[in-house]
């Protein structure tokens, strides 16, 4: 902009003439909609007299210069800072829109997700902000809620169990599906989910929980549990009630043998010993189903078990003939937590299975072997017997479930359920590969 002339009116009320060199710098916003114009105006009243006198003195055309380049320095001065600043307002125009943004979504999700959310004061308790699905879950309103704690709403069934939950938020910063009961407010009893974690506002520590409604899978859970302890008691009392007859029918059997041998022709005889095996084969499917009744009533006893000394133990203990019918190949075997009596009758059930099935090839192997994953420890025991159709893998688990004939294989059916039931127990998982004709793997694996 052109240098301006103004008369200033001095104290004493008279005027002198001043020359200003203004300046304007518009500043606008991301949108590039104007926001504002910097206006600056530099007193260049001693350049304007010298130059009218340049032409008199080489000395005041030199001044002239210095002072012309003085204000083309200062000009571009207060253009980059004008840059700085227009910077500066649109960077924090930014910072505001994204805090704005995170709020709004915040928002979003707290106040609009299907799950209940609250916030509340980590020292106090007290509700800060709750959405409506938890008001109404809780049968109060909003307001009625913020500001009290859950103890003041009655909410509180167990309090040493609430306790324990905000002790850890605090200790470790957060808890994860925690399963809570709450009295809601016309008295019911309901059961949550809570996760939560502990946050800052505004240098404050508060704890933001989203909850659900687990009530109707906590009463499925438990009508599951009283239906297969009224299963278990039923198969644990039949099992033992037909435990006598049996007995007698073997005893009866033996006496008949023993004593009237000479009175029975040859398939007297006969007809007397498939008695016998019968009542034996029956007996020991009694048993199997006992044990079986007995691993879902039993007290797990978790600790730290050495698999690589208790597999060599076990195959000590129940095999000491195996070499001469199969080689049992033992490789290193990592420790996992778990109950050692019931992992016992695992290892017992898994390496009777491969002696077994491949008792009838002219080189029969098993091997057992370990491998570690990630938040598992997985075990094989691997046999080169007669295998099996993949396609009948689903029935490997269930109950009297038989994939060969019992004229070619002994056996019950019911090992390998008992051995689903301990794994499942102890929060693992159980599956099989094979190849017909080719020999089968087992793999069990443990969380760690």
């Amino acid at each position: 902009m052109a240098v301006q002339k103004y008369d200033i009116r001095k104290p004493d009320g008279s005027f002198e003439e001043r020359f200003w060199s203004p300046v304007n710098q518009p500043i606008f916003d991301e949108n590039h909609q104007l926001i504002c114009i910097l206006h600056k105006a530099e007193d260049v009243t001693e350049f304007m007299r010298l130059k009218s006198l340049a032409s008199s003195t080489d000395k005041l055309s030199e001044r002239l210069r210095q002072v012309e380049a003085e204000i083309f320095i200062r000009a571009q001065e207060i253009q980059v800072m004008n840059h700085k600043l227009q910077r500066e307002i649109m960077d924090r125009e930014n910072a505001e829109n994204k805090e704005q943004e995170t709020a709004r979504l915040f928002s979003t999700l707290f106040y609009k997700s299907p799950a209940m959310n609250t916030l509340s004061d980590g020292e106090t308790g007290r509700y800060i902000n709750v959405n409506d699905n938890y008001a109404t879950f809780c049968g109060f309103t909003k307001e009625e809620m913020i500001g009290k704690t859950a103890v003041d709403l009655d909410l509180i069934i167990h309090s040493k169990e609430r306790q324990q939950v905000l002790q850890e938020i605090a200790t470790k910063g957060s808890v994860r599906d925690v399963p809570l009961q709450v009295r809601v407010n016309d008295g019911t009893i309901k059961w949550i989910s809570t996760s939560a974690h502990s946050i800052d506002i505004d240098d404050k520590r508060c704890f933001m929980a989203t909850m659900i409604d687990i009530t109707d899978r906590k009463k499925t859970e438990q009508r599951l549990e009283a239906l297969n302890e009224e299963l278990e008691a039923f198969t644990y009392s039949v099992s033992h009630d037909l435990r006598a007859p049996l007995r007698i029918m073997d005893g009866y059997a033996d006496i008949l043998i023993s004593d009237y041998n000479d009175k029975f022709d040859e398939e007297g005889v006969r007809t007397m010993m498939t008695i016998k095996s019968n009542a034996r084969r029956m007996g020991q499917l009694i048993d199997d189903l006992l044990n079986l009744s007995h691993i879902g009533r039993k007290e797990m006893v978790s600790e730290l078990v050495n698999m690589d000394k208790l597999v060599h133990d076990v195959v000590r203990e129940n095999f000491p003939g195996a070499g001469m019918h199969a080689v049992i190949d033992i490789g290193p075997l990592d420790a996992a937590n778990g109950d050692s009596n019931l992992l016992r009758q695992v290892w017992i059930n898994l390496i009777s299975n491969a002696v077994k099935y491949s008792g009838k090839q002219d080189n029969p192997k098993v091997a057992i072997r370990c491998t570690r994953e990630p938040g598992a420890v997985t075990y094989s025991v691997q046999d080169n017997g007669v295998g099996f159709d993949m396609k009948y893998a689903s029935k490997l688990f269930g109950v009297f479930q038989r994939l060969h004939k019992a004229t070619e294989f002994e056996g019950t059916g019911v090992g390998l359920a008992l051995i689903n039931r301990i794994i499942t127990r102890h929060n693992g998982k159980i599956w099989a590969q094979a190849e017909k004709g080719k020999g089968a793997t087992f793999y069990f694996s443990l969380p760690v």
